[in-house]
């Protein structure tokens, strides 16, 4: 999966430029998954890379299954030193937030039976016009 991240960014940015997005995006997935242990990542529902306009966010949403914890995890390049994370339900209520101090976040939420959940991801101090932004969501 790493290798698909480093592939997706040589595709989008000039080559040293995606070499050190994909390093620091690495690292950062490397530290999220050693956060996440004992989580069954046969089970991951979904793992997004996207390009986010500075001062915009990355949003997606999810239809967990009920009955475990839903771990969401995210990071954003070199280009940004903080992202901002949350979820929200259907009612646009916050069920899980980090404050941004970080590149990378962890939340931990409990879903209710067939609610969806909208995931925002923002980097907030996004040096260039666009960063890279990576979300796992995993249950």
């Amino acid at each position: 999966m790493m290798g698909l991240i480093a592939l997706v960014l040589a595709g989008m940015a000039g080559m040293a430029q995606a070499q050190s997005q994909s390093a620091y995006v690495r690292g950062a997935l490397d530290r999220l998954d050693a956060v996440a242990d004992g989580v069954s990542y046969s089970s991951n529902l979904s793992f997004d890379l996207s390009r986010v306009t500075a001062g915009q966010h990355f949003r997606r949403s999810t239809v967990p299954a009920t009955g475990s914890a839903v771990r969401v995890t995210a990071a954003c390049d070199t280009d940004c030193s903080r992202l901002q994370l949350r979820v929200v339900d259907f009612q646009n209520r916050q069920v899980a937030y980090e404050q941004p101090h970080t590149g990378a976040s962890t939340l931990l939420f409990y879903p209710q039976a067939g609610q969806t959940y909208w995931i925002y991801a923002q980097p907030l101090d996004c040096s260039e016009a666009y960063c890279y932004v990576v979300v796992g969501v995993w249950q």
